[in-house]
């Protein structure tokens, strides 16, 4: 997992705005639109995660 809030915040913008894009013009259903949603998934999921663990300690 990475460590660092600020790099997870960076790589969740381009990740969605790689969903955007590759939203545009397909199905949403699309397996490529459908594999860049649950990749962008797992990263909401590390920077949760990460904020969790801040507030923790």
């Amino acid at each position: 997992m990475r460590k660092d809030l600020k790099d997870l915040l960076n790589a969740l913008e381009e990740k969605r705005n790689q969903l955007n894009k590759v939203a545009l013009g397909k199905e949403l259903t699309s397996q490529e639109v459908v594999e860049s949603s649950k990749e962008l998934d797992k990263l909401l999921n590390e920077v949760y995660s990460s904020m969790m663990e801040r507030v923790k300690n």
